[in-house]
């Protein structure tokens, strides 16, 4: 009667097992019916985003950025960043050099076209005339690399003329030298301004602003410089000239960086219309 009255007990329990082992094994039926689907379904979203990820490269690749929509790369572009590179640093290393090697020379007393008739007169003068020369082949290359808008050639011709001037001023004396000094301080910071508008109009604003600003310093500067009654002329020339030296230098790389991707995202885009 026991064993009989275990059994019974017993038999709802084995009823329960059994029943949960049917159900799990259909469970793993459907599953490995499902498993390849899921497969499938999991090749498809790596190939897709795959796919996607390919083509998002592709357009990074060709994108034009806003500084180069305004860049035309041509044989004119590395020029002028090789004139540009040069051009911002020879003249002030000139001056600084020929002034320190000029023991009578007082930079509150004198201008820096005084060395220019001593004996580090030749020194100045070679920097000055090949940061002008530069200055100009930069801006007549600039100019050829801008897009051609009234505001490009304002700042480009004006900056040409400043160094033309400037390297009028290792040439000359007296009534020739002092036109070709208030040319270059003046049509600097005006070029520079323009240029800086340019920026700001091809969306490029921190760039803009930041030549504007140097442009404002620049105006400032010779303000000063009139304001001290002729002292300390050769610190204010020579912050004029740095002034534009560090946007020149800056330019010029900038230049070239943007030139160099724009060409080679020009040769991609060339080689995948060749290709389709």
């Amino acid at each position: 009667m026991v064993e009989v009255a275990n059994s019974i007990k017993n038999q709802p329990g084995k009823e329960a097992s059994s029943k949960q082992t049917q159900e799990n094994g259909a469970a793993n039926a459907r599953a490995s019916d499902l498993l390849p689907l899921a497969r499938k379904a999991d090749v498809q979203h790596h190939g897709a985003f795959s796919a996607l990820r390919q083509s998002l490269i592709r357009a990074i690749r060709t994108a034009e950025t806003d500084a180069e929509k305004s860049i035309t790369p041509n044989r004119f572009t590395r020029i002028a960043v090789i004139a540009g590179i040069f051009g911002s640093s020879a003249g002030i290393a000139a001056a600084v050099t020929a002034a320190a090697l000029s023991p009578w020379f007082n930079w509150s007393e004198y201008p820096l076209s005084y060395i220019l008739s001593h004996s580090m007169g030749p020194l100045l003068a070679s920097g000055v005339i090949g940061s002008g020369v530069s200055l100009a082949v930069y801006s007549a290359c600039l100019y050829q690399s801008l897009k051609p808008r009234t505001v490009n050639k304002i700042g480009a011709g004006m900056l040409a003329l400043s160094g033309g001037a400037l390297a009028t001023l290792g040439m000359t004396e007296g009534t020739v030298h002092l036109i070709a000094a208030s040319t270059y301080f003046l049509a600097a910071p005006i070029g520079l301004a323009a240029l800086g508008i340019s920026m700001i109009k091809n969306k490029m604003k921190p760039e803009g602003f930041a030549t504007i600003g140097l442009s404002t310093a620049a105006a400032a500067i010779i303000v000063v410089g009139r304001l001290l009654n002729d002292t300390f002329i050769a610190p204010v020339e020579l912050a004029e000239s740095g002034l534009l030296g560090i946007w020149l230098m800056a330019s010029s790389i900038s230049l070239s960086i943007v030139s160099e991707t724009k060409r080679k995202k020009m040769e991609i885009s060339s080689h995948k219309n060749q290709d389709s």
